[in-house]
C-alpha cells in the first residue's frame, strides 16, 4: 500500500479526530484528507502526472503535509525544499529536482521574487494563509480559491495506479559539503522510517506529538509526521523552535511527545526555571543530539521518562539507535538489521581508528560476547499490529 491508501483507513476509523494542531487551528483527519484530495484533482487538472516533481517552498503548517500528500495520490513527487534557502542554492534545489512547477507560500513571496528570473520557465502556485496580506506574484496562481473549484473527493483512478516502491519525497541534505543533494524518499522507506520510531519507542495511536522542527527535513517530516499519516496520531506542529514557548505549547495541545534535534535540549536548559516546564505530560522526547554531559540534568528537570536517539543520515543507507534509555550512548545495530539491510561493525585499532584487516584482507566483523532476544507477546503483538497497520 501507499501512504495514502493507508491513511484513508485511518480517516475512516476516526474522522473528527484531530490530526494537526497548528496555533489556533484544529485539523482533523477528515479535513486533511478533503484538503489533500482538492490538491490532487487541481494539480492533475493543470497537467501534473504521476512521475512528475512538484518543488514545495513553504513554512511549516497543516497545509505543508496537506500538499504533498494530495500530490503523492496522483503518483507526482514533492520536493521539500528547505525554507531558509536563497539565491544560487534555492535556484539549485529547484533544479536539480527536475521540478514541473513550484509552490510557495505567500511568507517566502521575496524570496522567490528574487530569484525568478532564473526560474521563468516553471509554472507558480502561490498559498496565502496567516492572514498575510503579501501581494499575489505577478506570475503565480492564488492556489486556495483555486482549490475550491475542484472535487474533495479521493482520486481513486490515480491511487489504484500508485506502487509503494514509487518515490513521494525529496528530502535534502543540508548542504554543508557543498549544494543541498535530494535522497529518495519512497512511500515503503517512509513507512519504514515511522513504524520504526512507532514499534522501538512505543508511540501510540492516542498519543499526541509535538515538533517544533521543519518538516522538509525526516525527523520532523517523516518520524514526526508519519505517527499521523501511517498511525492516526496527532500532531502539534511549531513552524519556528522557540525555547521559551517549548512546554507552554505542550501544556496547550496536550502533548505526551515531542521531538528535538541538536542543541535544542540545551536550549530549553538555558531558559530560566518557570512552573509550566514540570506541568506538561510529555512523557518521551526522541530525537538525536542530546549531549551526555546534559542528559541526566534535562531528564531531571523537566520530569522527562524516556529519551529515545537515532543515528543516522537522510541520504545513508543504515542506522543506529538508542532506545534503551541509556545516557550518552551512541547506540547500537540491532542483531536482526540484517533482514533489512546488510549493516553491521567492524573492529579497528583503537589507537589509530584504522579498519583491523583478516587474511584475506577484508574488514573483521565484531562479534557479541553475549547475545539475548527476549521478546514478550505483547511486545510481539504490538509489532505485529503496528506493520500490519502500516502495510
Amino acid at each position: 500500500m501507499t501512504i495514502p491508501e493507508v491513511f484513508s483507513h485511518i480517516v475512516q476509523k476516526h474522522p473528527e479526530k484531530v490530526a494537526f494542531y497548528f496555533k489556533k487551528e484544529r485539523w482533523t483527519f477528515a479535513k486533511v484528507e478533503e484538503f489533500s484530495n482538492r490538491v490532487a484533482h487541481y494539480f492533475k487538472s493543470v497537467g501534473i502526472k504521476h512521475g512528475d516533481t512538484v518543488a514545495l517552498f513553504m513554512e511549516s503548517k497543516p497545509e505543508y503535509v496537506c500538499i504533498w500528500l494530495g500530490l503523492s495520490k496522483i503518483g507526482a513527487i514533492t520536493a521539500l525544499i528547505n525554507s531558509n534557502l536563497r539565491q544560487a542554492p534555492l535556484i539549485h534545489s529547484i533544479r536539480v529536482a527536475n521540478a514541473h512547477a513550484i509552490i510557495f507560500g505567500s511568507e517566502l513571496a521575496n524570496e522567490l521574487q528574487v530569484v525568478q528570473d532564473d526560474l521563468s520557465d516553471l509554472p507558480l502556485y502561490q498559498y496565502t494563509c496567516d492572514g498575510l496580506e503579501t501581494a499575489l506574484h505577478p506570475s503565480a496562481v492564488d492556489l486556495l480559491p483555486a482549490l475550491t473549484s475542484v472535487p474533495s473527493d479521493p482520486p481513486r483512478d490515480d491511487l489504484s495506479q500508485n506502487s509503494c516502491h514509487d518515490r513521494v519525497l525529496y528530502v535534502y541534505t543540508s548542504g554543508t559539503t557543498g549544494l543541498p543533494k535530494a535522497a529518495v524518499i519512497t512511500h515503503l522507506r517512509y513507512m519504514f522510517m515511522s513504524v520504526a520510531v512507532r514499534c522501538m519507542l512505543r508511540v501510540k495511536t492516542d498519543d499526541t506529538l509535538y515538533t517544533p522542527l521543519p518538516l522538509y527535513h525526516t525527523a520532523g517530516g517523516t518520524t514526526g509526521v508519519g505517527q499521523v499519516l501511517l498511525h492516526g496520531a496527532s500532531l502539534a506542529i511549531r513552524s519556528k523552535f522557540s525555547a521559551s514557548n517549548f512546554w507552554a505549547d505542550c501544556i496547550t495541545y496536550g502533548c505526551t511527545v515531542a521531538q528535538y534535534i541538536g542543541e535544542m535540549c540545551r536550549y530549553l536548559l538555558s531558559v530560566p526555571e518557570r512552573p509550566e516546564e514540570r506541568q506538561h505530560k510529555v512523557r518521551l522526547m526522541y530525537g538525536n543530539g542530546l549531549r551526555p554531559q546534559i542528559w541526566e540534568k534535562f531528564v531531571t528537570r523537566f520530569g522527562i521518562k524516556q529519551i529515545g536517539e537515532f543515528y543516522g543520515a537522510t541520504e545513508g543507507n543504515s542506522n543506529i539507535v538508542n532506545i534503551n534509555n541509556k545516557v550518552g550512548a551512541v547506540g547500537f545495530v540491532p542483531r536482526y538489521a540484517w533482514m533489512l539491510y546488510p549493516v553491521g561493525l567492524i573492529r579497528v585499532d583503537e589507537t589509530t581508528g584504522e579498519p583491523i584487516r583478516g587474511k584475506d584482507g577484508l574488514c573483521v566483523r565484531c562479534q557479541p560476547v553475549a547475545y539475548f532476544f527476549i521478546l514478550r507477546f505483547d511486545d510481539f503483538t504490538q509489532i505485529v499490529t503496528a506493520w500490519q497497520g502500516s502495510m
